[in-house]
């Protein structure tokens, strides 16, 4: 089915073959192949799926009607992913994990300047810069249309209005194998990793990080209004992963901003200095000099 959607997609004709009928899907329609029709009378070269569910084996797995003589049909065979076909697939198969980190600026300009963009014809660098300094590496935003742009900004604004503390402790799972790409809001976190070998369930070496430095300022607004103990909880939870190292010191700095701004307290004092005959009965009795 992926097959056919990509051809429907691309407005190339496809004929799918399904209960002994041969189903041609073009832009007007779908029709279904007349039993008397020759495969000869196409114009051109037509992809043909068939289910191999639907070829009897005693034929030797072919349908004649589709390999005579100057057939037209590219004939493509598909299988039904049932367990009973499926059942040896692990003895041909190579398990791949490809991991692909957040774009960085310099590949999003070269991107830029090696591909035309048809979709967005009024796409600058300069816009391009504006985009991936404001909602972050993200390469269908940078490259897309205004009306992408302006759905986008509403849906992040409402993420970071609900920025609550029972969300922040959430970045953070109980166990450190429990991190996984879904813990990471795609909005306003960014996950990079540093060796594409590790497991995927592991957080050494990843970092999760504010996805630009607006989102990063309203973060630490955010964090700036809760309590100390509240930052104190969140830094010894952020702190004992090593993914979300970078997180527990905006936890440390928001707590430090807090203290600083709250706590410190001057009192201004009189204090006066006695005199030479007094400092040395104050020296033999090791008391300070001031009062």
């Amino acid at each position: 089915w992926y097959v056919l959607r990509v051809c429907c997609a691309q407005k190339r004709p496809v004929i799918v073959y399904s209960d002994n009928t041969y189903w041609l899907f073009v832009n007007e329609d779908v029709f279904a192949q007349p039993a008397s029709f020759c495969s000869t009378c196409y114009k051109a070269i037509i992809w043909t799926l068939v289910n191999s569910a639907n070829v009897t084996p005693s034929k030797g797995g072919l349908l004649i009607k589709l390999v005579t003589h100057a057939s037209r049909h590219f004939i493509t065979y598909t299988i039904t992913a049932t367990p009973s076909r499926w059942a040896k697939l692990q003895q041909s198969m190579t398990h791949t994990v490809c991991v692909m980190n957040p774009w960085t600026r310099a590949e999003i300009h070269r991107a830029y300047i090696t591909r035309s963009l048809p979709s967005a014809p009024g796409v600058s660098l300069s816009t391009i810069n504006k985009t991936f300094t404001e909602l972050g590496p993200i390469s269908r935003l940078c490259f897309g249309t205004q009306e992408l742009l302006l759905s986008h900004r509403p849906k992040l604004n409402a993420a970071l209005d609900g920025l609550t503390l029972r969300y922040l402790e959430d970045m953070a799972p109980p166990t450190r194998d429990g991190m996984g790409l879904d813990a990471v809001a795609d909005k306003i976190y960014t996950l990079r990793r540093w060796n594409v070998h590790v497991e995927p369930s592991k957080g050494d070496d990843m970092d999760i990080v504010p996805i630009t430095p607006v989102v990063a300022s309203t973060l630490a607004a955010r964090m700036r209004t809760l309590r100390h103990e509240e930052l104190v909880r969140l830094f010894v939870l952020y702190f004992g992963l090593p993914s979300m190292r970078i997180m527990a010191g905006d936890a440390f700095a928001a707590y430090c901003h807090v203290i600083f701004s709250t706590r410190i307290k001057l009192e201004l004092v009189p204090i006066v200095r006695i005199g030479r005959e007094a400092a040395a009965a104050v020296a033999r009795t090791k008391r300070p000099m001031w009062y």
